[in-house]
């Protein structure tokens, strides 16, 4: 199995139809139900479980990005300091503070 390389930063949405650059100690906040893009009838389903089972596992916001990894796919994940460790969660689900 492949592992992420690390990478110095990420783009997410910036809250305004755009996006921002964010780095490793930055903060970050989920994206709301209606600022995510939904291009099917299951994703407007599937959109707040999403959210819950995202807030359920990581806590209360904003985050601070530990690392960011980029897989062999192209998709950049944020690492989130926790506790309990360092879950990683898709870059796509989170937006700058």
């Amino acid at each position: 199995m492949t592992n992420p390389i690390r990478v110095e930063e990420a783009s997410v949405f910036d809250g305004k139809n755009g996006t921002a650059t964010v780095k490793s100690g930055d903060k970050v906040e989920l994206l709301t139900t209606e600022l995510r893009v939904k291009t099917s009838i299951d994703e407007e389903f599937f959109a707040q479980k999403s959210v819950d089972f995202l807030r359920g596992f990581l806590g209360p916001g904003p985050y601070t990005i530990s690392w960011i990894g980029r897989w062999p796919c192209g998709r950049d994940m944020l690492y989130i300091k926790k506790e309990d460790g360092e879950p990683g969660c898709h870059a796509s689900d989170f937006m700058s503070v």
